[in-house]
């Protein structure tokens, strides 16, 4: 919660890092969607080396008959999306941040990452619908 301050949040309360309701206390993270926003930027402008993680489209290892797929929508399906966070509560629904590079044209235009929230899918594919 501190950090969030010192990010600007005022509306942000963090109760825990999964982002999961905790029924100890019956409370959950909460934020904003601009909020997410600045988040999700200071995030990549600080940890860019966070994509390398969230851009995996699945874990797999053979030798245990494992599999697991990234949640991320559209991950694999628009070329651009590489990242970030899948989420669902009761309160918000299912959740998506996105992240993608805009790559620039030549000497015309610089590269521009674009930052895409939605909250509030009653299911997965709403929520792929509302990514798309």
């Amino acid at each position: 919660n501190d950090k969030c301050q010192d990010l600007g949040l005022k509306n942000a309360l963090m109760v825990n890092p999964t982002g999961l309701t905790n029924y100890e206390i019956l409370d959950y993270n909460k934020m904003t969607t601009r909020e997410m926003f600045k988040l999700a930027s200071e995030l990549i402008k600080f940890h860019p080396e966070i994509l390398k993680y969230t851009s995996i489209t699945k874990l797999e290892e053979p030798e245990r008959n494992f599999i697991e797929y990234n949640t991320n929508p559209v991950l694999g399906i628009i070329p651009e999306v590489d990242g970030l966070k899948t989420g669902y509560t009761n309160a918000a629904g299912r959740c998506v941040i996105l992240t993608g590079l805009e790559k620039g044209v030549d000497d015309e235009s610089k590269d521009m990452r674009l930052i895409g929230i939605t909250t509030g899918s009653n299911s997965d594919f709403e929520r792929f619908v509302a990514c798309k």
